[in-house]
């Protein structure tokens, strides 16, 4: 077996993965055997040398001796397909920031081999060999261990480095240094605050969004667990917005939370209906992050509705950070006067 250009993909004979050529192999007659040509990045299939079938996959039996040669031409690669689609940057833990990640998604409609692609910015790492199918989404994590853990979802970890909690590029090229996405967060406006500690990750939930553009971006707001330290973690690693693991374990702790009404005029009531607790604090920031109102201790009021009043804020957009002894949430709100 040979391929033409050298380096231009490899064939795939029954199970084994022939990449080095020539390739010899010794198999007995009347046993099928089944060649499949493989490209790599930047190169199409074009035709086999040997026999006269087109179609990359093909099936053998009875062989002589005999050489295929697997014929692959060069493409311009569709990079812009690989889209950054979510990111945990800061999680709500104490000490290692164990559940970082960053999910990529395939826009495209073709299978992409990911083999040496490379983090040139971020953190470092470089891709295994690896099929990128179309429409799918891929993890790399700082702890596979711990998205496994978490997400119950398999993950590629990087080799070293940390995602930074004030933001920085990330960018990601292929074998030929061209980049193949790039994005520039931060944890300032108007990126989405709530992802910086909050419990939220940073998703991009159309992939088809200019996702150099922070208003493209929010805060995950699908729960999947709380951490050891009773914060919540809301993500789609993995998945969809819309996609998440909910674990049976913490249902009976769900709490539907109202705030309204919204915008207001820095009064405003919250409507908690809990299960098992009826005591929560609440704080509010601005959209800097600064903290400007805290009140610890509150008790659920008549029929669970309690009117806060933050006093005379200015006039702006404001995060309210409701955490109770099972749950975290937060909401935007907005003050008029």
């Amino acid at each position: 077996l040979n391929v033409q250009p050298p380096e231009a993909g490899y064939i795939k004979v029954n199970t084994i993965k022939a990449k080095i050529f020539p390739w010899e192999g010794v198999y007995f007659t009347e046993v099928s055997v089944i060649l499949e040509a493989k490209p790599n990045y930047g190169f199409e299939f074009d035709s086999w040398q040997g026999i006269s079938i087109s179609d990359p996959l093909i099936n053998l039996i009875s062989l002589n001796d005999t050489n295929f040669t697997a014929v692959f031409y060069p493409i311009t690669p569709d990079t812009n397909c690989i889209v950054i689609t979510e990111i945990m940057y800061n999680p709500p833990e104490s000490g290692e920031d164990s559940l970082e990640f960053i999910e990529l998604y395939n826009n495209g409609n073709i299978i992409i081999n990911l083999e040496d692609f490379y983090f040139s910015k971020g953190i470092e790492f470089t891709f295994p060999y690896i099929e990128f199918e179309p429409e799918d989404y891929l993890v790399i994590a700082k702890s596979s261990d711990a998205i496994l853990n978490t997400f119950e979802i398999a993950s590629l970890q990087w080799i070293s480095g940390s995602l930074k909690n004030c933001g920085e590029e990330i960018e990601i090229k292929d074998i030929y240094g061209n980049v193949v996405d790039y994005v520039n967060y931060s944890d300032d406006p108007p990126w989405d605050t709530l992802a910086d500690g909050y419990g939220p990750s940073l998703t991009l939930c159309n992939p088809n969004d200019d996702n150099s553009n922070p208003l493209n971006w929010q805060a995950s707001d699908e729960f999947v667990t709380l951490n050891s330290n009773n914060d919540s973690i809301f993500a789609s690693a993995g998945g969809p917005c819309g996609f998440y693991v909910w674990y049976p374990q913490f249902i009976k702790y769900k709490t539907e939370i109202n705030i309204f009404p919204n915008p207001n005029n820095g009064k405003f009531f919250i409507k908690i209906d809990f299960v098992e607790s009826s005591e929560f604090e609440i704080t509010v920031y601005n959209i800097l992050g600064k903290k400007v109102f805290e009140k610890q201790n509150i008790m659920t009021g008549t029929q669970n509705k309690n009117m806060i009043d933050t006093g005379k804020l200015p006039e702006g957009v404001y995060f309210v950070h409701l955490k109770t002894k099972f749950n975290t949430y937060s909401e935007k709100i907005i003050i008029k006067h």
